[in-house]
């Protein structure tokens, strides 16, 4: 079974303490000095979950690829809402990167509201000039938090949804503060071409 390190990584960034977690199979003897390392952001509409509820699915991930990975624990809205939690995203790669030190050993990945802090998370790379993930894998990213109705799939695919469109509004909502945020700054569909043309390898599913 992969190993799992919890709380040893606790280190002081430059918003906060990172809350993050290492898991790697058996087979990596060191997981400091590794060839491949994931970046793992977890889902939950900015406001739910942490990364223990995804251990038994980020340990299959570790196996199968063998690969290292290191999952955030950001804070979450309504007590911190944005860029509090893209911010500890910002600080969980620069500690990785400072780790890793070759940014092409990293590769990103994320979930839901984790894919779209994952999304943004590149986009901020890479207008400061910092060393990107070599590619990034998105699961159900959420891209778009201005729709929470208008899109036809909300009514025809109502009663499969794991999200309501009045839960989708009520998170948008609380992950940012709308007297200086509006929710098409932190939609990743609406980010510039100049900056999505470098982005890095993404496989979406």
């Amino acid at each position: 079974a992969p190993i799992l390190i919890s709380g040893v990584n606790c280190v002081e960034m430059k918003h906060n303490i990172i809350d993050g977690e290492w898991i790697y199979p058996n087979s990596i003897h060191n997981y400091k000095t590794h060839s491949k390392y994931i970046l793992y952001i977890h889902g939950g509409a900015f406001c739910l979950n942490k990364i223990g509820i995804y251990r038994e699915f980020l340990y299959k991930v570790a196996k199968e690829t063998n690969t290292v990975i290191f999952s955030i624990n950001y804070r979450r809205s309504p007590e911190h809402k944005y860029p509090t939690p893209l911010n500890d995203c910002i600080d969980g790669y620069l500690y990785l990167l400072k780790k890793v030190k070759i940014s092409d050993k990293i590769i990103l990945m994320g979930d839901s509201a984790g894919g779209n802090l994952a999304i943004n998370l590149l986009a901020h790379l890479i207008k400061n000039n910092i060393s990107s993930p070599s590619k990034c894998v998105l699961i159900s990213p959420w891209v778009d938090l201005t729709d929470y109705g208008k899109n036809p799939s909300w009514k025809a695919n109502e009663k499969y949804d794991f999200v309501r469109q009045e839960l989708a509004k009520y998170f948008s909502f609380e992950y940012i503060d709308q007297t200086n945020t509006n929710l098409y700054d932190v939609s990743p569909l609406y980010l510039e071409n100049e900056i999505l043309s470098k982005f890095p390898s993404i496989l979406i599913e």
